[in-house]
């Protein structure tokens, strides 16, 4: 039965510093002297981080939402284009669970104070860079794809102060399935496994943007819950426009009885929103 789906977000706000530059501007932008201000960050989340270490971005639910918070190690990747010449620079950043930045590779500096376009994401599968090869992303049992990019900002440095948030949202989509039994009661998972049904299985990454490899004839192996009434989860690649799902959704298997599960009702997969699901099985 299908349960409500919520947008997933996370902020990162960032004061930044462009690397220098030799090409001259035009007369609506003002110089600064390289490598004087160097970029900063500083990641912001929404909601309190747990107190148990993670590895990875993790989805912490609250109340009726689920939002993120960053972990230890996670890297964003930030471009910064001046718009007087389209001189670009790019960092990436490390962060703590904490929001700060351990480092920076490269460091880089605000060279002017005319606009600048602004985009970063996250990922964790591909190593985080632009990938021209298709990443599988079919078999998530042992850990969760992720795949965030921040909403366009355009920004105008001046005075040493300046500071931008970064919205991050999700480019996949989040499917939780819980199964029961014909009395509603959780059931143990231990021998049990869940797959999604009809999903791309492959993509192509390029600075946060997804582009599905081949055709969404395959299946996606759920994450198995950590305890019993725990949820199966997957992050997948959304549904093409026009396409829903309903009728023999899933492949489920309890005990090595294998089955196909429908939904209460069609949907749709869509980017940064979250689907969660109960099955009963006989």
């Amino acid at each position: 039965m299908l349960s409500q789906h919520h947008i997933s977000t996370c902020i990162a706000a960032t004061a930044f510093a462009l690397a220098a530059c030799t090409q001259e501007y035009d007369d609506n932008t003002a110089r600064l002297p390289g490598g004087k201000y160097p970029m900063t960050f500083a990641a912001i989340v929404q909601q309190p981080l747990s107190a148990t270490p993670h590895t990875r971005v993790v989805d912490t639910d609250v109340g009726s939402a689920i939002d993120c918070s960053w972990s230890d190690g996670d890297k964003i990747m930030v471009t910064v284009t001046a718009l007087a010449d389209d001189f670009t620079a790019h960092s990436s950043c490390t962060l703590k669970a904490d929001g700060s930045v351990t480092s920076y590779d490269p460091q880089i500096y605000w060279q002017s104070m005319g606009a600048h376009s602004v985009n970063a994401w996250y990922a964790n599968i591909s190593d985080n860079h632009t990938s021209d090869n298709a990443i599988d992303i079919s078999d998530q049992s042992n850990g969760l794809a992720y795949v965030l990019k921040s909403e366009p900002t355009t920004h105008t440095y001046y005075d040493n102060k300046s500071t931008i948030a970064l919205r991050f949202t999700h480019q996949l989509a989040k499917v939780r399935v819980m199964l029961t039994d014909v009395s509603g009661n959780a059931l143990n998972t231990t021998t049990a496994a869940v797959e999604i049904r009809q999903c791309y299985t492959a993509c192509n990454i390029s600075n946060g943007n997804i582009t599905p490899v081949g055709k969404a004839n395959g299946n996606v192996k759920m994450m198995h819950p950590t305890d019993t009434g725990g949820y199966f989860e997957a992050n997948v690649i959304p549904d093409d426009n026009g396409i829903s799902r309903q009728k023999h959704a899933l492949n489920v298997e309890v005990n090595g009885k294998k089955t196909t599960a429908s939904l209460a009702q069609a949907v749709t997969f869509e980017k940064g929103k979250i689907y969660t699901f109960t099955i009963m099985v006989k």
